[in-house]
């Protein structure tokens, strides 16, 4: 395999880059297909009231109608083609939003000066993609034509050899060129989602990565400060939920008795008693309450709670010596539990 082959998933980071910057999968064949197709649709369902009315307008008017009757009939025509006109277009900015992304791209507002550059231009449009795109429009036109023969060579016989009466003539019209558009449009809309598959697959491998480049930006988010504090937190975080989840199983919790916490943890067989959490401030008050809920004896030791504190880790065992005074702990603890269960 070639060292320099794109064969690694863009990481996280480069994606949210690419579309910082606009570059997302796009398929104008897809938004326009559905636009269109609502377009029909809503044709087809308001085919009859547009009939009526340019039948009012062009077969009623001659017939000596007032002035005001023909500027109302205008208004009612001009309003029935409102919602074919403008559904559509909102359909077509909601699918572009929602394929897309519904944010915005700063970076693509900024107008880019070698578009004015006609030797980059009729580069462009001689490029590979651009006669692949050429070739691919022929196709879908080819591949429509012939939808469309199949689907009217019957029904325009029907038209022609039909009624010769101009009002049903219209309407007749009407009704069978919308059911051809409607599924033509259909296909359409099968094309755009294909269009939009290979869009998004072009896309993503454009954005692969080399092994190299995975390496590097490894090292630069290793490197970046901000990275290194949102690890550092979250390690933190990490470490006070384990630490308050093992107060459960410590033998003992010394305290001084506001400052600092400890819990301890001592079985039989074990080399020494280990450190199961500690905290200071706020945290020691959640280890004490966490002690108090778990039944955990809490014993008040201040100088003893400040030393473990300072000298042992959470999950090392204490030191040599600290080993007579917590044995001494320990004992007094064991007594009271043996008092207590006497009584």
């Amino acid at each position: 395999m070639p060292e320099g082959e794109r064969t690694e998933p863009p990481s996280p980071r480069r994606l949210e880059r690419a579309i910082q910057e606009g570059n997302v999968p796009q398929s104008p064949e897809l938004t326009g297909a559905i636009g269109l197709f609502v377009f029909v649709l809503i044709l087809r369902m308001y085919y009859p009231r547009f009939v009526a009315s340019w039948q009012r307008m062009w077969f009623s008017v001659p017939r000596s109608v007032s002035p005001e009757t023909a500027l109302h009939d205008l208004a009612v025509v001009m309003l029935s083609t409102l919602p074919v006109l403008l559904v559509p277009l909102i359909v077509v900015v909601l699918c572009t939003f929602v394929l897309s992304g519904v944010r915005l791209y700063p970076k693509r507002m900024v107008p880019k000066l070698d578009g004015l550059n006609p030797a980059q231009n009729i580069k462009r449009i001689f490029s590979l993609q651009s006669l692949e795109q050429m070739g691919i429009g022929l196709l879908k036109v080819a591949l429509l034509s012939v939808v469309a023969y199949f689907l009217a060579k019957d029904k325009l016989v029907g038209i022609m050899s039909g009624t010769q009466d101009p009002i049903q003539f219209l309407s007749l019209s009407a009704s069978i060129l919308t059911d051809i558009l409607l599924y033509l449009v259909a296909v359409y809309v099968l094309i755009g989602l294909a269009d939009y598959a290979f869009q998004r697959r072009r896309w993503w491998n454009s954005l692969k990565m080399t092994k190299e480049e995975v390496k590097e930006e490894m090292k630069s988010m290793e490197g970046d400060p901000t990275v290194k504090a949102r690890l550092r937190s979250r390690m933190r975080q990490y470490a006070m939920r384990r630490s308050l989840a093992d107060v459960k199983k410590a033998t003992v919790v010394i305290t001084n008795p506001t400052e600092y916490a400890v819990a301890l943890r001592y079985e039989k067989g074990m080399v020494a008693p280990e450190l199961v959490a500690k905290g200071a401030g706020w945290l020691a008050q959640r280890i004490k309450d966490e002690a108090h809920r778990y039944n955990v004896p809490v014993v008040v030791r201040p100088e003893l709670a400040r030393t473990i504190f300072r000298k042992v880790e959470v999950g090392d065992y204490i030191t040599p010596d600290l080993y007579q005074a917590v044995a001494a702990v320990l004992v007094e603890v064991m007594k009271k539990k043996r008092q207590g269960s006497r009584t």
